[in-house]
């Protein structure tokens, strides 16, 4: 009998849990990744076509009590779907990327965390079945609150939060690709500063090769930046390769869009706080002397959309939704992807629409 209930808990300890998607950045179009936790040790597998993959498996004291697993499919054409058989035969549907398609759709929002509005939220994007990838603007479990100060590193529960955010998901994630910039949330923050709990606890779990990082799926290039520490030597080797990628999309002839993706909004509808000083001296410039067109934002928990700004100035103000050619980025900052939502100015003359 002790060795069937053995036998059972090995069984369920390794059933894959919060699958989601991914994909390897510089190579959108015939990469995908299927990555979940496991509650013991595991090796991570995938069957496309016959052809074994196995994955790579993050744990450790840093993570928690779970266990975090990545298994990258390349070799894959573009465009067309495969499925991907797991350990325990759950089958997953890949759909690699497609170069310059007629339309490609996406859902963005951040700051989820897990409770009952976070489970709307994720109910909603499963619905929104004509997208093809989502993005998550930062502040996603919001797992820094569920640790104490006198917990030592790998004791306390804050893993479960996560897991719990992963789980929630798995009903959308699971279909479709979900790339993420990390949030103030993402970070140990005031009297957490002094433990290991960092930027890595979210980048180990999700698939992500870098805190910062572009991919390409013609005709639009993204820019998954980092927010975060701007005003340290990481901030400024950030900037640097801003001022490099942007410059080098410059010379791609098929780049029609180019759209930055970070959590603390520069301009925002939210009336107590409307935008980020420092980025909007350092990052700034920079994305407007090369073209950005469009940056989303989380970090207020607002909807809002600004009208084309340049050099802090709203652009095209008698038009709503219509833009040819506009001269500088348009600014959308969704950060109501579960948490308490703020309070929206609908005054402020920058902000077309909240």
């Amino acid at each position: 009998m002790k060795t069937i209930a053995l036998f059972l808990s090995l069984i369920l300890g390794n059933t894959p849990q919060g699958i989601h998607q991914g994909f390897v950045p510089e190579d959108p179009q015939t990469t995908r990744s299927i990555s979940y936790f496991t509650d013991t040790p595991h090796i991570a597998t995938a069957d496309v076509d016959g052809v074994l993959y196995v994955g790579e498996s993050k744990d450790g004291p840093e993570l928690g009590e779970s266990f975090y697993h990545h298994i990258v499919i390349d070799n894959l054409a573009s465009g067309e779907e495969v499925e991907a058989v797991l350990s325990d035969n759950t089958r997953v549907i890949l759909r690699p990327f497609e170069h310059n398609t007629p339309e490609f759709i996406f859902t963005v929002f951040g700051d989820q965390g897990t409770g009952v509005n976070a489970e709307k939220i994720a109910a909603a994007t499963a619905h929104a079945t004509e997208a093809q990838m989502h993005i998550e603007t930062g502040d996603m479990s919001y797992a820094n609150y569920s640790r104490f100060p006198d917990d030592p590193p790998g004791s306390e529960w804050w893993w479960m939060t996560w897991n719990d955010w992963f789980e929630l998901n798995e009903q959308w994630a699971i279909d479709k690709p979900f790339i993420a910039a990390l949030g103030n949330h993402e970070y140990a923050e005031g009297w957490e500063s002094d433990w290991l709990w960092r930027e890595e606890c979210a980048t180990n779990r999700l698939y992500m090769p870098d805190n910062y990082f572009i991919f390409i799926n013609e005709p639009i290039a993204f820019l998954i930046l980092d927010s975060n520490k701007l005003r340290t030597g990481y901030g400024l080797n950030q900037l640097r390769w801003l001022d490099a990628t942007l410059a080098e999309l410059e010379t791609h002839p098929n780049i029609k869009w180019r759209v930055a993706v970070f959590h603390h909004p520069v301009y925002s509808g939210e009336g107590e706080r409307t935008g980020d000083r420092t980025i909007r001296v350092y990052a700034l410039p920079i994305m407007e002397q090369y073209g950005v067109d469009l940056i989303l934002n989380g970090h207020h928990h607002i909807y809002s959309r600004s009208y084309p700004i340049i050099e802090e100035v709203p652009y095209m103000t008698e038009e709503f939704t219509d833009y040819n050619n506009p001269p500088g980025p348009i600014h959308i900052v969704t950060g109501g992807g579960g948490r308490g939502l703020g309070n929206v100015d609908p005054d402020l003359d920058y902000i077309a629409y909240t």
